[in-house]
């Protein structure tokens, strides 16, 4: 398990450093140790780490200020702080700035090494989607199922960030090919989404990663035929990496409770739910383009007969955790 994984731990106590050092050299990962924030963002300017240890109350830059740093030039690190206060506030904003677990001092070593080893073991899927509310939504459903993630606003900084660290996959949501439609709904122009997809997916298939493309299928703005199949024809004709997966995802007014738990505005609050059929339809239209594994999922209207529809097309499935 150890095996080329390279651990930094940062404490300004020297005990814990050696203590915690130690046990996991002879584990067999590749440890580094420093005692301020200062010395860890220098090291891992010049050096890949899978998982820093990170004490949270530290002299000159604290863990939290260290945490954003080390993420930003590491985004794929599992950064996990410790702290000997439960009460204090940077523990709720470095819970609130996304690392992956707090441990409370003292602590058992073993404890430590089984966090250690569980977070190595869950994929990390980098989320590309131009939408902040998009973006963390996706990021609270998959990590509320065990996956490491990391979001992207654009190609620039997806490619950056994929040059930086390992992704096991890679969720790329294009919603709609038609321009004018795509800047009303987004506020971004749909030749920008076009060519991150393009730059992407190229990207990708020169560094052999896996490639998903996601397209939210909304009432009123992307729920048309033209669309789909505009879509199908863009991923065909212009992707160097076909994606190995396609979703049309039933988006609609259930959404708006994870919108609210963000305290973000869901714009489509009052939209009705899609049909079943009307989704059943748009798939076919997804696989005349010709795009591989094409599946379609979410919520759909109440049928007389029957509740509120989950559909799956097959058991294609997220990397297991």
């Amino acid at each position: 398990m150890a095996r080329n994984v390279n651990l930094l731990i940062v404490d300004d106590d020297i005990s814990i450093l050696e203590t915690v050092g130690d046990v996991f050299q002879e584990k067999g990962y590749n440890v580094a140790m420093v005692d301020n924030g200062q010395k860890a963002i220098k090291l891992v300017s010049r050096r890949y780490f899978d998982v820093v240890l990170m004490d949270i109350k530290m002299p000159g830059i604290d863990g939290l200020e260290t945490y954003k740093e080390v993420k930003r030039i590491i985004p794929t690190a599992a950064v996990i702080m410790m702290t000997a206060d439960s009460k204090e506030e940077l523990v709720k904003k470095a819970i609130e700035e996304g690392a992956y677990t707090i441990i409370y001092k003292p602590f058992n070593v073993k404890r430590v090494i089984k966090i250690v080893e569980e977070a190595l073991k869950k994929p990390i899927i980098l989320i590309v989607d131009d939408r902040i509310e998009d973006r963390e939504t996706l990021r609270d459903i998959l990590a509320g199922k065990g996956y490491r993630t990391v979001l992207a606003k654009d190609g620039y900084e997806a490619v950056g960030f994929s040059e930086k660290g390992n992704f096991d996959l890679i969720l790329l949501d294009i919603k709609v090919i038609d321009s004018n439609k795509h800047k009303e709904f987004t506020g971004v122009p749909n030749e920008r989404i076009l060519e991150n997809a393009i730059w992407i997916s190229k990207y990708m298939k020169e560094n052999g990663k896996q490639m998903w493309i996601r397209t939210p299928i909304i009432p009123k703005y992307t729920a048309f035929e033209e669309n789909i199949r505009g879509i199908g024809k863009f991923i065909v004709n212009e992707l160097d990496n076909i994606p190995d997966r396609w979703d049309l995802l039933s988006f609609n007014n259930l959404c708006t409770a994870k919108y609210e738990r963000l305290d973000l505005d869901w714009i489509l609050k009052e939209e009705p739910l899609m049909a079943k059929e009307q989704m059943e339809h748009l798939y076919e239209i997804a696989k005349e383009t010709g795009v591989k594994n094409v599946q379609w999922s979410g919520l759909t209207k109440k049928h007389e007969y029957e509740d509120e529809q989950i559909e799956k097309t097959n058991e294609t499935k997220l990397p297991s955790c």
